[in-house]
């Protein structure tokens, strides 16, 4: 064997251990179950289906929830329920849901419309229950939210009724911003410090 076949082999032996290094610990709410396999062995989708869908999400690079939601293989209401059953949490329509204000203001309210998600309550063990219709990507959205946030723990919620919530909660502050903020045919100068000023960053 060759000198530079020894390191290429030894690189692609260290490849792995470094990559394992490098990841981000799992969140405690994260299932080391596929959300198919609970699908499928809870009745509420076919192992064809499964299949089909798992292959399509991996091609195209997207949620498996987008698949199954997109070619109907399932409801919304079964979907919910599934992924609830996936993650050991509880749904929640929202209805008559009064969101934890305190919380939501520890950021701004572009930060949580970009998020797609409501803090609901705190935990006694201090973790925040966060409504979400998108736990595939629930990690990555805590992320970009303040780190009081990242070990939250997801209930699925319908995006409707969290949308609902945001825009309610956040109506002053964005009618503020479209209120002050030039046309952009005349100019577009101080938008950043409208947006400031309403509360939007």
């Amino acid at each position: 064997m060759t000198s530079a076949h020894r390191s290429e082999t030894s690189i692609e032996r260290r490849a792995p251990c470094a990559a394992a290094r490098q990841a981000p610990p799992q969140p405690r709410w994260r299932s080391s179950t596929s959300l198919a396999r609970v699908l499928v062995a809870h009745g509420l989708l076919g192992a064809a289906q499964a299949m089909a869908a798992q292959a399509e999400a991996a091609h195209l690079g997207c949620p498996l929830s987008d698949v199954l939601r997109a070619r109907g293989y399932v409801t919304p209401e079964d979907l919910r329920h599934g992924q609830a059953l996936w993650l050991d949490t509880r749904v929640s329509d929202l209805r008559d849901t009064v969101p934890a204000l305190a919380l939501m203001r520890l950021t701004t309210p572009r930060a949580w419309l970009r998020a797609g998600m409501v803090p609901l309550a705190q935990r006694p063990d201090g973790r925040v229950e966060m409504a979400t219709d998108d736990p595939e990507n629930f990690a990555a959205r805590l992320a970009e939210l303040p780190a009081v946030f990242h070990t939250a723990h997801p209930v699925i919620a319908p995006l409707t009724r969290i949308d609902a919530l945001l825009a309610q909660i956040n109506r002053p502050a964005l009618t503020c911003a479209a209120a002050a903020r030039t046309p952009e045919a005349e100019s577009c100068r101080g938008w950043g410090r409208t947006t400031s000023a309403c509360g939007l960053h």
